[in-house]
Parts: structure tokens; C-alpha cells; sequence
């Protein structure tokens, strides 16, 4: 019996210090002061407060005072996107990418002039073309090129919008 009533013994001494010890690490242990993020606006009221809170408000601080909690905070701006349809979209297809002597370009949907530029790497123009409207598909007729990287730059005459690609020459 000696060695059951040890084990009892040294179970409840290490039950109260494992208590005493938690007990006192909560104590001086970190707390966090709540903070409320709401989903949607809302209002509060008694007799003498009226409390309105909107979406996006963030807390800041907070303050009590005879049993009257006061929480001030500010809010977030509302943002608005602003998107503006383009009308007569274009599609512009370029193959073959790589290419070894020509490519052709495959244009749908434009009803205006393009202005047509190849830039070498240094950015030299090495070609330049303006094609009128109703092209469909256009092969140009490029000098001797080296082999390296260009950059085609396709511009709308009218509508000032600009496609880019980037070729490779073998």
C-alpha cells in the first residue's frame, strides 16, 4: 500500500503546482483589448447614446467611463472603379513567333487605319508600314533582318490605342 498512497500524493502535488504554475503565467500573460470589425453598417441606442457604425470602420481606440463604453475609430474611404467599355475591340494575332524570314499578321475587328513599326532591340525602327482599313491579313515585306529579338508596335490612326508584341527572328 505504501507505493499507492506515494502515487496520490505526488498526483495532487503536481495537480496544485501545475495550477499555481498556470495560475500565475495567466497573471502577467499578454491580453489583447478587443476590437470589433463589422460586415455591415449598423445603430446602437439607449435613452442618452446613440452609436452608428459602418462597414469599413476600423477601431482605433477605446474608452470607459461609469460603466459607458465609447470606441472611436475612422473609416475607410469608399472606392469606387470607374471602367470605360472600349467599343470596337481588335484581334490581333502575329505568327509565326519565332520566324525565319516573314510573319503575318492577322487583324480582326478593325475599323480604322493601323500604323505598323518594328523596333530592334536598341530601339531602331528596322520597319514601318501603315495599313488602311478592311485589311485582314497582312504579310510585310521586311528588309534583311539579323537574327535577335524585335518589338512590333501596332497603332489605331484614330483611336490612339496601341498593341505590342514582342518576335523573335531566326
Amino acid at each position: 500500500m505504501p507505493g499507492k498512497r506515494t502515487t496520490i500524493i505526488f498526483g495532487k502535488i503536481s495537480f496544485i503546482s501545475f495550477f499555481f504554475l498556470f495560475h500565475f503565467y495567466g497573471i502577467n500573460a499578454q491580453s489583447i483589448t478587443p476590437y470589433v470589425i463589422s460586415s455591415s453598417a449598423g445603430v446602437a441606442s439607449n435613452a442618452q447614446i446613440e452609436l452608428n457604425s459602418n462597414p469599413g470602420e476600423l477601431i482605433s481606440s477605446t474608452l470607459s467611463s461609469n460603466g459607458i463604453t465609447f470606441t472611436q475609430g475612422f473609416l475607410q474611404p469608399e472606392i469606387y472603379t470607374v471602367g470605360i467599355p472600349e467599343l470596337n475591340p481588335i484581334n490581333l494575332y502575329v505568327f509565326p513567333n519565332p520566324f525565319s524570314d516573314s510573319f503575318t499578321m492577322r487583324i480582326e475587328g478593325s475599323d480604322e487605319a493601323l500604323e505598323v513599326k518594328l523596333y530592334s532591340l536598341s530601339g531602331q525602327i528596322v520597319f514601318q508600314s501603315k495599313l488602311n482599313t478592311g485589311v485582314n491579313l497582312y504579310q510585310p515585306d521586311l528588309p534583311a533582318l539579323n537574327s535577335g529579338y524585335y518589338f512590333l508596335n501596332i497603332l489605331g490612326v484614330n483611336s490612339g490605342r496601341t498593341y505590342q508584341f514582342k518576335l523573335v527572328k531566326l
